[in-house]
């Protein structure tokens, strides 16, 4: 997983939730993001290869919202080495130019 990224990730100074808009349920808190996806981790493992429509909750408004919605692909999912959490990459599918520009500033603002 890790050759075939194509973006550096950037770790999120602040976990962010990201909930499954068609259920409603917390899927888990990402952790990580790039212009192209992020990671999120969760108490479990998720299916891969699965279009998620998520909704990610921001930090402070970002053009005038507090969350933003969109469709992912999970990617992968692994357990995490150092605790009992399952981490899951998510590929970005059709982002707006508006979230692009919001996932932009995320990035610049609240990344290490």
């Amino acid at each position: 997983m890790e050759k075939n990224r194509q973006s550096d990730r950037k770790a999120l100074k602040l976990y962010l939730k990201v909930m499954d808009t068609k259920t409603g349920d917390l899927l888990g808190h990402a952790v990580d993001i790039t212009a192209k996806g992020l990671m999120l981790t969760r108490e479990g493992p998720l299916e891969t290869g699965v279009v998620f429509d998520l909704q990610l909750e921001l930090p402070a408004e970002i053009e005038g919202l507090r969350e933003i919605h969109f469709s992912a692909r999970s990617m992968w999912s692994a357990k995490d080495s150092e605790t009992d959490f399952y981490n899951t990459g998510f590929e970005f599918s059709g982002l707006s130019d508006r979230d692009r520009r919001i996932i932009d500033a995320v990035i610049k603002k609240y990344c290490f």
